[in-house]
Order: structure tokens, then C-alpha cells, then sequence
């Protein structure tokens, strides 16, 4: 019930009680207090007032104003409860959680009950002043340094921007955005909006770390119109076979590098692959009808279209035909190399670089991509963790790649983030605006009476106190129901006490085993880069093929195995039957014994059709066998007759050298 209502009751009633009382004799009459005269001093409805002091009058608790509350005041307790012990155990909990656990309860009472309401959650962080909500995420020192600048740099970006694209005829489907994401396979560590409980002292809130720590990086761009090229995933290790099976385009590209980051191989290595696909998204390009090997005259790599092998530079073009494209990137080192840049050049595309530690401001895939991609990879994390998974493999993180690149990189959050940072249409205002409110923002005094309200966590032990209490003192008037009621409710909490202290046992179980616990990868041939000139990647494509050959491979040895197996056993068969014929050759023929030989035998025994059948089978078997690939094979004897030859020459060379040695050093001396 309001509080207005509540006192306006109360004082309405005091005032009927007063009036009720007999008193003195007075000449100053009592001004009448009606219930109309109290709703208009406490700004209440009347009808809303008469139904309080009705149950005010009658001794009925007072229950809330309007719907009655989904939840109890213990169910609403216990949420609170789940709130704490997510955020102690690791796992601040997130808004799907708590409408989960709320669900749990609102089911067990009745299992008909309909979803909750889509503002159900805010409300109810909003009635609990002591709970918040928070973002987790890193944040760099030089970012928080650059927003406390002064924004003359980031408006003479903007100029500068401004002036280039429309100097060079440059629309939307011609900028395009490239960044790269490092992305931990098995780190919950990235941002996750979750409901924490407030403290007098701010602090971020911890999550557990499942363990495998392995880095890659993923390499994406978009351009304003929201296209985008397939990424790229860099590892430390070469792709393998078992990749195959992964689900998703077969445009993907993999790469390696020592530190599982890019770096200017793999970069001029990308720019190869980015010269062809924006030339096939820009509006410009497709007007023209030609291909890039029309228009410049050779291939993305300079090489004649006839010929791969002949080096051929691109043709020059008159300026006012140049059809131009639009590369914002940040300052890594391989964006600014001198062959990224010269290839640039060659084709036409400009490269624009960020003001330094702006990025997060400025770069469009930052501001409105990357979080999108990065929270669909953290839920599928979230949820290989809560079912009990503790082993985030690299190859179940790339089973999950096509999925979380799909939920990052939709046109609608490619658009926005090149709208949200300025970059298209181009506007230094939305940027300019976000730095000014990071550097006015300030964070408010968090009240210290909220510590008061959360539950007390040593209320299990409280309880079964209370409960003990009440049991002994009261044990002679409670009736024997009421007893055995409060014997099971103090077995309760005493079982409560330690499935609570199991379950810290169990959280710090956890933490334990997931820093200790390995990656357990599934093994695969290495498929390394091959090709004149990817030389520092392969596709998705070339992984499949490269298992299919395997494939094929494997089967041709299983089969050649099965051969062998089924040719041993056949021969075991034909060995029997002449060890029949050894113990059993000698036969009583027109009345004299006679010692039979082996087809004589198969003859008499009528086992001569049976063997045949046999011996045929093993010829064909052997065919089999002895079938060659398209291949070659050295013939080692001739080799080794060779060699052998050889030292005989070399023995007789070496005689007849000392031989002749000896006649020089034994022929007499002639002085003259």
C-alpha cells in the first residue's frame, strides 16, 4: 500500500477513535474530519482510502496496491539469494538467468504459468535499490587517456575524410572498414551485461575462466552499405583435416603465424583476397560491367590472365575513369608496410588510417559489430559452461564460428556502426558527442544502507537457531503436528548449512580443475598453405578437398586391407586341404595301395572342384593387390648391380694406379 494512503488511513481512523471517546464538556466543537477532508489533505483517491481504512478496520494485512505480486516475499528473497551466490560462485548472473530462476519458482506453483513480461527484469532491479546492473569488459588506459583530450584531432579526421571521399566520387558500398578481433577460445572475459549486488566500495565483478586460454584472431570487413567478405581466423598451428566437417562457408580462410596474430605476411596476404571482393560489391565496379581483370588489365596478384606465370602490373587508367576504394584501418604495423601500401597504390585503393586509440570510438566494426559477434561467441560459451562443459576446444569454437560471424555481421549492425561512429554518412558529431559525455560522466555514491537489506549469509544457521529456540521453549504448548513440523524444519536447515558449505566446496573444486585442465585437440593432418599465391592461408574449401583426398586414401588402404585378410584366410583354407592330403595320401587303388600326389588326391576326394574355386579366388586377389597407382617405383636390384659394378671399377682403377706407382718408384734413376 502508498504511504499516502497508509497515513491517511491511520489519520482518519485516529481521528474516528477520538471522536468515539466520551469527553469534557467543551464550548470549542471538534472540526469534523471526513474521509473526503482526509483524501484531499494527503492527495489520495477516496475510493482508494475508503478501501484501506475498510481493511485497516477489519485487521486484514495490507497487501499492495493494484495486481497482486508474482512473487512472494521469500520468493522474491530467494532471487536476491541466487543474484549473490551467482556473482560469489564466478558467474555474475545475466538477465536470462534471473528470469530463469524467477520462471523455476512461478512454475513449481503453478505449472500453467505464462511467460514473464518483457519489463518484468527492469522493474524489478528497480525495486531493489542494491542490486545494479553492469557490464563486464577491459577497458585500456590509453582509450580513457585519449577521451580526456581535446577533440581537435578527431575533427580534423572527420575533415579529412570528408574532403577525400567526395573529391573521388566515393559512396558507401566503396568504404569499407577492416579490423581485427582477438578472440580467447575458451576465456569468458569479454563484455556481458549481468545483475550484480552494490557495495560501498566499487569494484569489477570476477567471472571464472574456464582455462584454455589459446588466442586467435579473426579478421573482418564490411563496408557502409553493410556487405561483407568472409573472415579470416589465425591460429598458431596449421588447419587439420578434422576441420572439415565444420559447418560454414567455404570461403573462410585460415592462417598461421607464430604468436596466433596477424601480422605483414598475412596481411598483404589479405589484401589480395580484399582487392577482389570489393571490387565486386562497389556499385561503381558493377556499372561498368567488367571484371578486375578487365579493368586493370592482369589478376589480383599482377600476373597475366592467359598466363599465371608472366608478371604483368596494372593498366593505368585516366584520373577522371579511376574508380576508387576506400580502406579505413587502424596503425598496425602491417597496414602501414611498404608493400601493403605500394599494392594499394597499384589498384586504387586509398588507406586512411584512425587517430591513435581512437577505435573504439571511430572504427565502425568496433563501435557496432564486434561487441554483437563477441557477446553471440560468449553465449555459446555461457552455455557450453552451464551444461557442465569445462573443455572450450579450438574446434568447438570454430563448430560455432558460421554461426557467431552471422549473428555479428548483419547489414543491420554494419550500418549502424559506420552511422554510430560518423564514418558514413560522414559527421564528426556523434563522436565528438561521446567523448564530451566520457569526460563529464562521473560515478554517483553508492548508499551504504543497501548492505543492510541483502540476505544475511549466515542466515541458514539464524534459522535453524530460531527454529531450535522455538522447538525447546515452546515444546510443552505446540501439539504434536506442530512438533514434528518444527523437527523437519530444523533437519532442513541443518541440511541447508551443509549443501552450503558443499557447495563453496564444489565452486572452489571448480576454479581448481578449470586452471588445471588441458585442451584435449582433435588430431588431424596438418593442412598446410600450398598454391602460387595464398601463400600464408587456405580456405575452408581446400581444408575439405584436402580430407577428401585423405578420405579416399584411407579407403583405398582399407580396402586393400580387407583384401590381404580375406586372401590369408582363403590360403589358410588351401593349406588345410594339403595337410588333408599329407596325413591321408596313401589309398587302396584296383586293389594295391598307392601313394597319391596332390591332384591325384583332390581328384579321388572329389575336392578337386572345391580347390579350384579356391586357386582361382587367390589369382584374382593377388590381381588386386598388385594393381599400381598412376605412380613409379625404383628397381633396387638393377641399383644395387650398379653400385656393385662400380666398386669393381673403382677397385681395378685403383689397382692399376698403384701398380703403376710401384714401376715409377722402382725404375732406376738416370743422372746425367
Amino acid at each position: 500500500m502508498d504511504e499516502r494512503v497508509l497515513k491517511a488511513a491511520q489519520a482518519y481512523l485516529g481521528y474516528r477513535d477520538a471522536a468515539q471517546r466520551p469527553r469534557r464538556a467543551s464550548t470549542t466543537p471538534m472540526k469534523p474530519f471526513t474521509l473526503r477532508a482526509a483524501a484531499e489533505k494527503y492527495r489520495v483517491s477516496p475510493a482508494t482510502l475508503h478501501r484501506a481504512v475498510k481493511r485497516l478496520s477489519s485487521g486484514e494485512p495490507l497487501g499492495h496496491a493494484g495486481r497482486p505480486p508474482l512473487f512472494s516475499s521469500d520468493e522474491d528473497e530467494a532471487i536476491v539469494a541466487y543474484v549473490v551466490w551467482m556473482q560469489q560462485g564466478g558467474f555474475p548472473a545475466t538477465k536470462s538467468q534471473v528470469e530463469a530462476a524467477a520462471m523455476t519458482l512461478r512454475l513449481r506453483r503453478d505449472p500453467d504459468a505464462r511467460p514473464l513480461s518483457k519489463n518484468w527484469y527492469p522493474r524489478w532491479i528497480e525495486a531493489h535499490p542494491y542490486l545494479r546492473k553492469t557490464t563486464i569488459k577491459a577497458v585500456e588506459r590509453n582509450r580513457k587517456s585519449f577521451e580526456a583530450t581535446d577533440t581537435t584531432e578527431v575533427e580534423t579526421f572527420f575533415s579529412r575524410l570528408d574532403e577525400i571521399t567526395k573529391k573521388h566520387r566515393i559512396g558507401a558500398t566503396e568504404i569499407w572498414n577492416e579490423d581485427e578481433c582477438g578472440v580467447r577460445i575458451g576465456s569468458v572475459r569479454e563484455r556481458i551485461s549481468v545483475v550484480i549486488v552494490r557495495s560501498t566500495r566499487h569494484r569489477r565483478p570476477e567471472i571464472i575462466n574456464p582455462g584454455n586460454r589459446e588466442s586467435c584472431t579473426l579478421i573482418g570487413a564490411a563496408n557502409a552499405a553493410g556487405e561483407t567478405m568472409s573472415p579470416w581466423i589465425v591460429f598458431r598451428v596449421f588447419p587439420s583435416e578434422s576441420w572439415s566437417d565444420i559447418d560454414g562457408s567455404g570461403d573462410i580462410r585460415f592462417a598461421r603465424s607464430d604468436t596466433g596474430f596477424s601480422n605483414a605476411e598475412i596481411t598483404l596476404d589479405w589484401i589480395h583476397h580484399f582487392n577482389i571482393v570489393s571490387w565486386t560489391k562497389s556499385s561503381r565496379a558493377r556499372r561498368t560491367g567488367q571484371s578486375l581483370e578487365e579493368w586493370f588489365g592482369c589478376t589480383a596478384w599482377c600476373t597475366d590472365p592467359t598466363n599465371f606465370n608472366a608478371r604483368q602490373e596494372p593498366r593505368p587508367k585516366p584520373k577522371h575513369e579511376r574508380i576508387f576504394r576506400l580502406l579505413i584501418v587502424d596503425g598496425f604495423t602491417g597496414h602501414t608496410d611498404l608493400n601493403f601500401i605500394e599494392y594499394c597504390i597499384k589498384f586504387d585503393i586509398i588507406v586512411v588510417l584512425f587517430p591513435p586509440h581512437s577505435t573504439h570510438v571511430l572504427q565502425p566494426l568496433d563501435v557496432g559489430v564486434f561487441q554483437q559477434l563477441k557477446n553471440a561467441q560468449q553465449k555459446e560459451l555461457r552455455d557450453f559452461i552451464l551444461h557442465g562443459n569445462l573443455n572450450f576446444t579450438r574446434h568447438d569454437f570454430l563448430a560455432s564460428l558460421q554461426k557467431t560471424f552471422d549473428e555479428g555481421f548483419t547489414r543491420q549492425n554494419i550500418v549502424s556502426g559506420f552511422r554510430k561512429a560518423g564514418i558514413w554518412p560522414i559527421s564528426s558529431k556523434p563522436a565528438i558527442e561521446k567523448l564530451l559525455e566520457s569526460q563529464k560522466k562521473a560515478r554517483r555514491p553508492v548508499n551504504e544502507a543497501y548492505a543492510s537489506l541483502l540476505p544475511p549469509e549466515d542466515r541458514w544457521l539464524q534459522s535453524a537457531n530460531v527454529v531450535r529456540d522455538v522447538k525447546d521453549r515452546y515444546h510443552d504448548v505446540l501439539s504434536s503436528p506442530s512438533r514434528r513440523l518444527m523437527a523437519t524444519a530444523s533437519r532442513v536447515m541443518t541440511e541447508a548449512q551443509l549443501l552450503e558449505k558443499d557447495l563453496r566446496f564444489y565452486i572452489k573444486d571448480r576454479d581448481q580443475r578449470i586452471e588445471k585442465i588441458t585442451s584435449r585437440l582433435k588430431r588431424g593432418k596438418a593442412v598446410k598453405p600450398s598454391g602460387q599465391f595464398f601463400a600464408n592461408s587456405v580456405s575452408l574449401d581446400q581444408i575439405r578437398q584436402q580430407s577428401q583426398r585423405t578420405s579416399e586414401a584411407e579407403a583405398k588402404k582399407e580396402e586393400k586391407r580387407q583384401l590381404r585378410e580375406s586372401q590369408r584366410v582363403l590360403r589358410l583354407e588351401m593349406e588345410s586341404l594339403r595337410k588333408q592330403w599329407r596325413s591321408d595320401k596313401i589309398h587302396e587303388i584296383d586293389g594295391k595301395a598307392k601313394t597319391l600326389s596332390f591332384k591325384q588326391w583332390l581328384d579321388h576326394t572329389h575336392k578337386a572342384d572345391n580347390y579350384l574355386s579356391l586357386e582361382v579366388n587367390n589369382r584374382e586377389y593377388q590381381r588386386l593387390l598388385n594393381i599400381r597407382d598412376d605412380s613409379f617405383f625404383i628397381d633396387i636390384g638393377a641399383y644395387l648391380d650398379a653400385i656393385t659394378a662400380g666398386r669393381a671399377l673403382q677397385a681395378i682403377a685403383i689397382a692399376a694406379f698403384i701398380t703403376a706407382s710401384c714401376h715409377s718408384l722402382l725404375r732406376p734413376r738416370i743422372s746425367w
